[in-house]
């Protein structure tokens, strides 16, 4: 039995709980999912009262993200660029950075490998980043890289640095 993996921006998190709930665990009467924060540093100060857990290990790299914000902060105001937030990604090259992270971090490999463990138990599980649905965000290609994993005949042994075959 293997659990589901899904995104969802932080606001649609909030929005589902009632100022009765702190946490999602606490109404969830269906055994739905749960809710981990894939964020490197809170940018909202509740945010560990909407998802059950907060994985700063696999949030996008800090230097990276101030990059990325300056570059949106610059093209939002140039009328000639469409799509700031897409043009900002791009520019300070977002995705080509988080891949790295993931593949160098003991600490990123330790966390996806305690998500594809708990999917492969049954659990569902949500990805909740800031970005809205529309935007680019590393949750997405994280979201991709569990579920590659998780249909993987091979599983990667970050202590070990091989790849057995299961």
């Amino acid at each position: 039995m293997t659990g589901s993996i899904k995104t969802s921006h932080y606001k649609e998190v909030k929005d589902t709980v009632t100022s009765s709930q702190s946490q999602l665990t606490s109404f969830s009467s269906s055994g739905g999912s749960t809710t981990i924060a894939v964020v490197s540093f809170p940018r909202d100060t509740d945010i560990d009262s909407y998802c059950d857990e907060w994985m700063p290990e696999l949030g996008m790299p800090e230097k990276h993200l101030k990059r990325f914000w300056k570059y949106k902060r610059d093209f939002t105001t140039n009328s000639a660029v469409d799509n700031p937030t897409k043009r900002a990604y791009n520019e300070a090259r977002l995705e080509h950075y988080y891949r790295r992270h993931i593949q160098t971090s003991q600490e990123a490999q330790k966390a996806i490998d305690s998500i594809v463990s708990r999917l492969k138990s049954g659990e569902d599980v949500t990805l909740v980043c800031f970005e809205k649905p529309s935007e680019p965000c590393h949750r997405y290609l994280l979201a991709d890289l569990i579920e590659a994993r998780l249909s993987s005949r091979f599983e990667y042994s970050q202590t070990k640095g091989s790849t057995i075959e299961v």
